[in-house]
């Protein structure tokens, strides 16, 4: 399993990004809209093409596919794995054998405004006191937030509407969460090998 962290994305230019993508990878990160975020998806594209390449993938034959979940997947490569995420100034990869999720957060973007109503709109009663008990409830609440995504990114279900059960039964899966400069929370989810 191979993971990588960029935290320093807004400083790259999107044209010479977009010049090394495949087809596929470019038609997917330029449906973003605005700028940003399509920074953001040619980021972790980039990434994920230059590991693929690394294993020896090239970069003509690289074709992306969505199965009927939304979850993307390589055609032709069924035993490659990977997931993306974005936020902010930075962007995660992670490339697999295996199913993975991940999940990454800047706190630096974070609007504390609405700590309260997204925490009651995706967090269960033990994850609530553990978030406003916490010294810093914005970290407790994005490292709870970035396991549950990271955990449905890897489970191939998405965002769903009930997020406060999501962690409630994690048998067979590990997630890591690590913070990074104090300012970037990340979270891996795999399955746990028999």
């Amino acid at each position: 399993m191979l993971t990588m962290i960029r935290t320093d994305i807004m400083s790259l230019d999107l044209s010479l990004l977009t010049a090394t993508l495949c087809k596929s990878f470019c038609s997917r990160s330029m449906r973003y809209q605005p700028y940003p975020d399509r920074l953001r998806s040619a980021v972790c594209y980039n990434m994920l093409q230059r590991v693929l390449c690394s294993m020896g993938c090239k970069s003509n034959d690289i074709r992306l596919c969505v199965a009927d979940n939304g979850k993307p997947y390589l055609l032709d490569t069924a035993h490659i794995h990977f997931s993306l995420s974005h936020s902010g100034n930075s962007a995660a990869c992670c490339v697999a054998e295996e199913p993975t999720g991940i999940d990454i957060e800047d706190m630096a973007c974070f609007d504390n405004n609405y700590l309260s109503d997204m925490a009651a709109m995706s967090m269960n009663d033990n994850e609530l006191h553990e978030i406003f008990s916490h010294t810093s409830p914005t970290m407790s609440f994005l490292r709870i937030w970035t396991r549950k995504e990271a955990y449905l990114k890897l489970t191939g279900e998405g965002l769903r509407n009930d997020l406060r059960g999501v962690l409630n039964e994690l048998k067979g899966i590990a997630i890591h969460t690590q913070v990074i400069e104090q300012r970037y929370i990340f979270s891996r989810a795999t399955y746990i090998k028999s």
